[in-house]
């Protein structure tokens, strides 16, 4: 490929992962290197395990050799069991939504505050919902975001999106921004009333690194991803929806 890295959302090994995960197959990805164009991330990638190579620092490539498991018809994960909760009922009072471009699009936010909590925030028919709870407070601004809409920058196609993303800086207006470190450990399960069934669940941590959810899958008409403490601090923990009939 020549995939050109475009964060929160759209990196390389971030969505080759979740192409892996969501079709439950394995994926053997080489991209160009050329940091200067933002061409980089090669890797091989099963639904629950990848081996990766991001690096924009140099031009130098990476050779990738893993042993990874066939993947058949009645081939499982571990992955799709029953979450917590996934309704739209018992959410708390969201604080005030504000808008800020992602991904060239329109996003509409809400702040992610203290310790734990509940948020829900919709755009058109797609309402997103997240449960929180982090073990430190740290100095870094989160923002639960929804867009349902034409893309229409680079590309004409149809997103449905529900994300949780680090903002660049303390201010609203820094939500959306490319970011690649990170520090907060989050406990969450992240949904979504989603109209598509094609959906790429992301999850993205600092670094440029993948982690895996805990749990994912369909309930009650909705969407879910669901981890306990991620491996390093958050970027980005997305349901990225492609409906591809309205594009």
């Amino acid at each position: 490929t020549a995939w050109m890295n475009q964060l929160p959302l759209l990196s390389a090994v971030e969505f080759q992962q979740a192409f892996a995960t969501a079709f439950n197959v394995n994926i053997l990805a080489a991209n160009i290197h050329h940091p200067t164009l933002g061409m980089t991330g090669s890797g091989i990638y099963t639904p629950v395990k990848s081996f990766i190579y991001h690096n924009m620092e140099s031009y130098g490539g990476k050779l990738i050799v893993a042993e990874i498991p066939v993947i058949t018809t009645g081939y499982k994960t571990n992955l799709e069991k029953t979450p917590g909760r996934v309704s739209e009922k018992g959410k708390e009072q969201s604080p005030p939504s504000f808008y800020a471009e992602m991904m060239y699009d329109n996003f509409t936010f809400v702040p992610v505050w203290g310790e734990k909590g509940e948020l829900q925030v919709c755009a058109n028919t797609l309402c997103c919902y997240l449960n929180y709870r982090r073990a430190v407070l740290t100095d870094e601004l989160y923002a639960l975001g929804v867009f349902d809409g034409l893309h229409t920058v680079h590309g004409t196609y149809y997103v449905q999106a529900c994300a949780l993303v680090k903002c660049g800086g303390l201010s609203f207006s820094t939500c959306g921004q490319e970011v690649t470190d990170a520090t907060a450990l989050i406990d969450f399960q992240l949904w979504g009333n989603m109209s598509t069934p094609y959906i790429f669940p992301l999850l993205l941590t600092s670094g440029i690194t993948l982690d895996f959810a805990d749990h994912m899958g369909w309930k009650n008409n909705h969407y879910f991803l669901s981890k306990n403490r991620t491996s390093s601090g958050l970027l980005t923990a997305a349901l990225y929806g492609r409906w591809y009939e309205k594009d």
